[in-house]
């Protein structure tokens, strides 16, 4: 009679349930993305946030539009349309702010730059209120903080290609859901 193990080394099949397959693959999937996660060199910034992405790191983007989405992963990638980032792929002179006191960087314009002062106080005395520490990392890693982030950066004018992007806060009189889609009367199926 022949066991399990003779039947393996004659290389018929397995047979699994759907759902033990399923699992084994999914499991499978995701050793195979760990290994890529931990050989990959380009992703230092943020690797330099996340230790591995996860829901988690999903909720940062919950309730954000796609432009508010676009600006928050650009500023925690550090690949965003400032000189930092533009100067390193030769699309600008130099990486200098134009306060010339650093880099400009999205950690320079939120945390330092001078030619900020007004909106960063104000964006200040909002993290201020939710208990958020004055740390860049973890101002940008806060699901509270990261619509008063994108609008402080938006509200910049630095991102050229945001500017006719309103990003503003919720405001209660503006219809949401289907309310939102001006559907208009409906007309009775025909």
């Amino acid at each position: 009679m022949m066991n399990s193990d003779d039947i393996r080394d004659l290389g018929e099949p397995i047979i699994r349930l759907a759902a033990a397959a399923k699992r084994a693959v999914r499991q499978r999937i995701r050793e195979r993305w760990e290994r890529q996660w931990e050989r990959e060199t380009t992703s230092a910034p943020t690797k330099r946030l996340v230790q591995a992405p996860n829901k988690k790191t999903l909720r940062l983007y919950e309730g954000l539009t796609k432009p508010q989405c676009a600006i928050l992963i650009q500023m925690r990638t550090m690949r965003i349309g400032l000189r930092h980032f533009l100067f390193k792929i030769k699309a600008a002179e130099s990486d200098r702010c134009p306060c010339d006191e650093g880099s400009q960087t999205p950690k320079h314009v939120l945390m330092q730059c001078p030619r900020y002062i007004f909106p960063r106080t104000k964006l200040w005395d909002q993290l201020y209120d939710l208990g958020i520490e004055m740390d860049y990392d973890k101002i940008i890693s806060n699901p509270q903080a990261t619509r008063y982030v994108v609008k402080f950066m938006h509200q910049t004018g630095l991102l050229r290609q945001f500017q006719h992007v309103g990003i503003e806060d919720d405001d209660d009189d503006e219809p949401v859901g289907v309310a939102a889609m001006d559907l208009g009367v409906e007309d009775d199926g025909y």
